[in-house]
């Protein structure tokens, strides 16, 4: 399998080297799971509140770390509006910071530009919830903010 994909990805090809590793490793990753369907295991281990032991088995993937694996279990709890089945103490979880957020959350003030990752998610969520604004809307928003330029001021 490596050497027909080393045949298609790479250098002068598709993608770059390292994404041979991620597509074996997601290979991998499917024969662990039920009818080999991550989406499906996705909700599944949200309906059964195992949203932690997800996040990190996501990041077994190569190449996926916490921010890729709160990209998508955000847009999977959004999509499927599991909103309800995610306590409050893993909210961090569902809010990937990229630099477009990190901008956004600086202009408005509820995080600095320099702030770790881990402090921003916790501002994100510690702003919207005694607002009753879903934190996963909101940081789409700063996130959608960001990309389109939008001036705040």
């Amino acid at each position: 399998m490596k050497a027909a994909l080393s045949g298609k990805i790479g250098r002068g090809m598709v993608g770059k080297g390292r994404d041979i590793q991620m597509v074996l490793s997601v290979f991998a990753f499917l024969k662990g799971i039920e009818n080999r369907i991550i989406l499906a295991h996705s909700v599944r281990m949200i309906n059964e509140q195992r949203i932690f032991a997800h996040f990190n088995e996501l990041q077994t993937i190569v190449q996926v770390g916490p921010k890729i694996a709160s990209f998508y279990l955000r847009d999977v709890v959004s999509l499927f509006r599991l909103d309800s089945l995610v306590p409050e103490d893993y909210q961090i979880l569902l809010q990937p910071v990229d630099s477009w957020v990190r901008k956004i959350a600086a202009a408005i003030g509820i995080s600095g530009v320099d702030d770790a990752d881990q402090v921003i998610c916790k501002s994100i969520v510690g702003f919207a919830k005694p607002r009753s604004i879903s934190p996963i809307l909101f940081n789409q928003g700063l996130w959608y903010a960001g990309k389109n330029g939008i001036r705040l001021g």
